[in-house]
């Protein structure tokens, strides 16, 4: 073995470590891993005692040599000038690159076994916890290490808190089993939301925090990973904001041993959010704004409205509205004309887009709150099916799922899957009964049960985010509102530093487009033009007016742009890793006004190429689709600025289902607000 004393006495290698494996077979091993951040050690093929840390990325094998020092410490060779950190041992070192941001090209993600007949000797080194769990973990084969006497012999066991956090930021990070996306980081959300009833909350709400009670939860193992981001949204929230954020950061240190950090509150009367981040993330944090806004006619209560948070996470935008909208079986239509006022008053994000409704001014918007939507459905049919359990007959009847069937709100938003019983109007100190009567001065009033708390979310195209859980508590009774919660794994870019310096002229990234066309819902005959907002230009940028205009329909205008009429745009920045992960958001306003009549957003990742790439997406504004849009386009990214990614492992390939998709890689593709147009319903389709 490489290195001599660099592992544990005594024990047999870590499972990553194929010992003198030759790079070329390595690389064939990465490769047949097919999944960013996979990694493996084998002794250096060059330097005698020496390692090669080999990570994939990008479909490209990259190897750091691990040198050993004097002492016999081990360090990642570095650029001139850096100072190396020093381990002595291999898993000690792996352990730090397995945290993000460590400076290699790829938090270390999945280890790459040996091969089977190579095995046998070595099943002792992992730690029973760790075999156990090989769902979250990837068979990960890195432990802690405690010195137990002075002969130097190691035991392997999780004796400190620090420790035991250590254990679950390890977990964390290899959870993440199902991804093979580009994005270089992977964060967990945590979303509650909870009608309190206005009464305190009770001491023990672990069950919220820990997502236990009824529909999809977590396993017991990834149950006891703290989350990156925690989000509550509380409405008839009677506790004053300090408290409530106390007892929040109380139960969480309870769960967790850590002091999360609330990064942003804000209340409009009894309707609060809070957010509190992982106190390592702290400085990750930026850009945070809040704001709340009143909804009704008058809104004689004073209680019904939003507040919402938005933030960016090193690269990433990041929006959550909690809201309390209108009551009442009969009041679908203000419930709907509440959601629409808080999607254009709420006002969160990028002052410069100011153009584009909150649900696309961030990478990911999470929407949550008493929305109060209702069944429609006889009161004792609706509980008989509840007794069997049999919850799509209610669902079908649910009036939200039928407004969004409309398209009247939540456009394009997602929800997962509802598997627990409607969390309204529960007799208070119970979960067994439903009190659906309740006396009012004007007469008797009747409550159906209902899933008035729901957790939505809308994400730009190509982005990573999976629903781990949804569901709500069974134990928690002092309110008519059962808590719900929801977590999520969502891919984060990092804040993005070109190696290079800044660009010249001949490395210049493009982003090209030959020709736009779109069916714009309106009577107007105007003509139009077409801004383009994005984080990777300097500023927003306008095109021509369109060159061509038809119209088969009087509500109807198809407009087009040529080549001449579309400016060519200028990234920041030209890397290819850079540009990956940016959208670009586009608006179509009319020269006599300059007023919006559709937004939507484009991600770059699929466009870049020598070729260029068609793209079709809907319109949207101000909540209602009001078109459809279609195109030709390219990113340009210069040679020298593409890395050999392109060019090695070209021959890598998922396997495909009989479907045509990735083997056992459903959860993979992307929870996005922004699909292609397919509905044959949809008045906007082009011919």
């Amino acid at each position: 073995m490489a290195g001599g004393g660099v592992l544990p006495l005594g024990l047999a290698p870590p499972m990553w470590y194929h010992r003198d494996l030759s790079r070329a077979a390595a690389e064939e091993l990465l490769a047949r891993a097919g999944r960013d951040g996979s990694f493996l050690v084998r002794d250096s093929e060059s330097v005698s005692g020496a390692y090669a840390l080999c990570v994939l990325f990008q479909k490209h094998v990259h190897t750091y040599r691990i040198l050993p020092d004097e002492e016999g410490f081990l360090a990642v060779q570095t650029s001139q000038g850096v100072q190396p950190k020093r381990f002595k041992t291999l898993p000690e070192l792996v352990l730090l690159y397995l945290q993000p941001s460590q400076g290699l090209v790829s938090t270390l993600l999945y280890p790459v076994d040996r091969e089977e007949s190579a095995l046998s000797d070595d099943r002792d080194y992992s730690v029973r916890q760790l075999i156990k769990s090989q769902r979250v973990q990837n068979k990960l084969g890195i432990v802690f290490e405690k010195e137990k006497d002075k002969t130097q012999r190691k035991d392997f066991i999780f004796a400190s808190a620090k420790k035991r956090e250590a254990f679950c930021q390890l977990l964390q990070l290899m959870k993440n089993k199902h991804s093979n996306q580009d994005e270089p980081d992977m964060i967990s959300i945590f979303i509650g939301t909870w009608n309190m009833g206005s009464v305190p909350a009770p001491k023990a709400m672990s069950s919220w925090v820990l997502c236990r009670g009824l529909g999809k939860t977590l396993d017991e193992m990834t149950v006891t990973i703290p989350h990156d981001l925690y989000v509550f949204g509380t409405q008839e929230n009677s506790m004053c904001d300090r408290e409530w954020v106390e007892s929040i950061r109380a139960g969480l240190k309870d769960q967790t041993d850590l002091e999360y950090k609330p990064i942003a509150v804000q209340t409009l009367w009894n309707i609060k959010i809070a957010v509190l981040v992982k106190p390592e993330h702290e400085n990750r944090i930026s850009h945070v704004g809040v704001s709340s806004v009143k909804t009704g006619i008058a809104n004689t209560l004073g209680n019904k409205g939003a507040v919402g948070v938005s933030f960016m996470f090193n690269g990433t935008s990041f929006g959550f509205v909690n809201c309390h909208l209108t009551s009442g079986n009969e009041k679908i239509a203000r419930r709907n004309q509440n959601y629409l006022d808080i999607l254009r008053l709420l006002s969160l994000g990028d002052k410069q887009l100011s153009s584009f409704d909150i649900s696309l001014r961030f990478t990911h918007l999470f929407w949550l709150g008493d929305l109060n939507y209702r069944l429609d459905m006889d009161i004792q049919e609706i509980l008989n099916y509840i007794n069997r359990k049999e919850f799509d007959p209610l669902l079908k009847v649910d009036q939200l799922n039928l407004e969004r069937e409309k398209n009247k709100v939540f456009l394009r938003f997602v929800e997962e899957e509802i598997s627990y019983p409607p969390t309204y109007r529960y007799e208070r100190g119970s979960r067994d009964t439903y009190v659906w009567q309740k006396q009012k001065a004007t007469g008797m009033r009747t409550n159906v049960p209902s899933w008035c708390d729901r957790i939505l979310w809308k994400s730009y195209p190509e982005t990573h985010i999976v629903c781990n859980s949804y569901g709500c508590t069974d134990d928690i009774v002092t309110s008519d509102h059962s808590p719900v919660f929801a977590t999520f794994e969502v891919g984060v870019t990092s804040q993005f530093v070109s190696k290079k310096g800044l660009p010249k002229t001949s490395e210049q990234a493009y982003i090209e487009f030959e020709s736009i066309e779109a069916i714009v819902k309106t009577a107007s005959r105007t003509k139009f033009f077409i801004e383009f907002y994005s984080t990777c230009l300097e500023e927003f940028k306008k095109s021509y007016e369109n060159d061509t205009q038809s119209s088969d329909n009087v509500n109807f205008l198809r407009v087009g742009w040529s080549n001449k009429q579309l400016t060519t745009l200028k990234p920041l920045l030209s890397e290819i890793e850079y540009l990956q992960d940016q959208h670009l958001l586009l608006t179509v306003k009319s020269l006599d006004g300059y007023e919006s009549y559709g937004e939507c957003v484009l991600a770059l990742k699929s466009m870049i190429g020598s070729t260029p790439q068609q793209f079709h997406t809907y319109l949207s504004h101000r909540g209602e689709e009001t078109g459809n849009i279609r195109g030709s386009m390219r990113v340009r990214v210069p040679s020298e600025r593409m890395g050999t990614r392109e060019r090695l492992y070209e021959w890598i390939s998922v396997d495909k289902d009989d479907a045509g998709g990735p083997k056992g890689k459903s959860t993979l593709l992307p929870r996005s607000g922004h699909e292609y147009v397919k509905s044959v319903h949809s008045p906007f389709i082009f011919q």
